[in-house]
Formats: structure tokens, C-alpha cells, sequence
């Protein structure tokens, strides 16, 4: 199922299947309806989950966040440099801050080959990084470095930042790895 994730309350928005056939149903009538067209119409606030039944007997859902105030995810400090060490240490790390309101759910950044997170410069950097929001707000500086784990040469990426409601955002990621003399 694919269309916006934030529907603002009285309004609709379309969704597609992929591919065809099949059809749609709304397990929380109370947020929001679909039609047998896709068409989500908003109810009241909350969270909908709209299910979609391809003709082979296959399902998946959805979550739709029905809210008169949609969540909003934004960035500082990017574009980060392009990122360059010696094989065998750790890249001096760069850092973002992200910057959420009316979040209803975690913000996550994806694994990208080569790199690794941390909510601190000098904390435990991990593959992957979730950031909870405290009363649906988040203000969290991300550190972000070359692992010392990466492979020699050009490590590019793009690091995938998800949040329920709002459509993936992508962050570009750059950096060289020199070998280091024998």
C-alpha cells in the first residue's frame, strides 16, 4: 500500500495497491474509512490501519496518522562532509540534529554499510539508531562515523530515516577509506 502516511482530519487521500486487483478495508472505522478504491478518508484523529486483500488471498496494512496537526520530521547540519580515514580506526565523526513535532511513534535510521551511529561524540556507536520521542517531540543530535570496520575505498550511502506517518527521508552518505602502510 502506497500514498501519503498523514491524512489531516475531514480530508482524504488516495492509495494504491501494487499490483491490480483486490480489495480494502479499514480495521479502525473510527479514524478512518477506504473505499473500494483505495480513498482513506479521515474520521478523527488517531491511528488508522487500512488493509489491502490482493485477489491471490494476500494482505498487507498500513498505518495512517489522522491528526489535525501532522507530524513533521526536519534536519540541521546537513549536508555532511565527505568523511576519509586510514583502514583499522574510526572516522572523527560528523554529527545532524533531528528535529520532530506530533511524532507518534520512533525515529529510526537504517544500517548503511561502512558507518555506524551514536547519540554522543564519544558514546557506543551502533549499525542502527532509534530515537523515542518524549511527548511526541524529539531534538536528538546523531553522531555519525566511518566504522574502523569499513572497507578500503569509496563508502557511499544513503541513510534512510523513517518515522511513522511521514514519508522516508534519505541522508547522503560519502567517505574514503586509505589503506594504512604494512
Amino acid at each position: 500500500i502506497s500514498g501519503t502516511l498523514t491524512v489531516a482530519s475531514g480530508t482524504s487521500q488516495l492509495t494504491t495497491d501494487d499490483p491490480g486487483t483486490g480489495t480494502w478495508a479499514t480495521l479502525t472505522p473510527g479514524v478512518a474509512t477506504v473505499d473500494n478504491t483505495g480513498l482513506v478518508t479521515a474520521v478523527s484523529n488517531g491511528t488508522a490501519t487500512i488493509m489491502y486483500t490482493a485477489s491471490n488471498g494476500c494482505s498487507t496494512t498500513r498505518g495512517f496518522v489522522v491528526s489535525s496537526t501532522p507530524p513533521v520530521l526536519t534536519f540541521t547540519g546537513l549536508p555532511l562532509a565527505a568523511f576519509s580515514d586510514c583502514s583499522g580506526t574510526a572516522s572523527t565523526p560528523q554529527s545532524f540534529t533531528i528535529n520532530g513535532s506530533d511524532l507518534t511513534g520512533d525515529v529510526e535510521l537504517s544500517a548503511v554499510a561502512g558507518y555506524e551511529y551514536s547519540t554522543t561524540a564519544t558514546g557506543t556507536y551502533t549499525a542502527t539508531l532509534t530515537v523515542s520521542p518524549s511527548g511526541g517531540t524529539v531534538g536528538q543530535t546523531v553522531f555519525v562515523r566511518l566504522a574502523g570496520t569499513a572497507a578500503i575505498g569509496t563508502n557511499n550511502g544513503t541513510i534512510q530515516v523513517m518515522a511513522f506517518g511521514l514519508a522516508d527521508q534519505a541522508i547522503a552518505l560519502t567517505g574514503t577509506v586509505n589503506a594504512s602502510p604494512t
